[in-house]
């Protein structure tokens, strides 16, 4: 569950299954052939005030 001051930011996670959980907090999620999970991150970033390079 994701909690603290960006939790809105990371929502759109919850629908996916995470492939490795780290500790207790960390849970990894493999984007790689998911293109609208991409879309997701990416605005994710420029929400977060995170420029992506070129």
């Amino acid at each position: 569950m994701l909690r603290g001051p960006y939790d809105p930011l990371f929502r759109w996670l919850r629908v996916r299954q995470a492939v490795a959980k780290i500790g207790y907090s960390i849970f990894v999620y493999d984007l790689t052939d998911d293109r609208e999970g991409l879309e997701k991150l990416e605005e994710t970033y420029f929400k977060a005030g995170i420029r992506l390079s070129p």
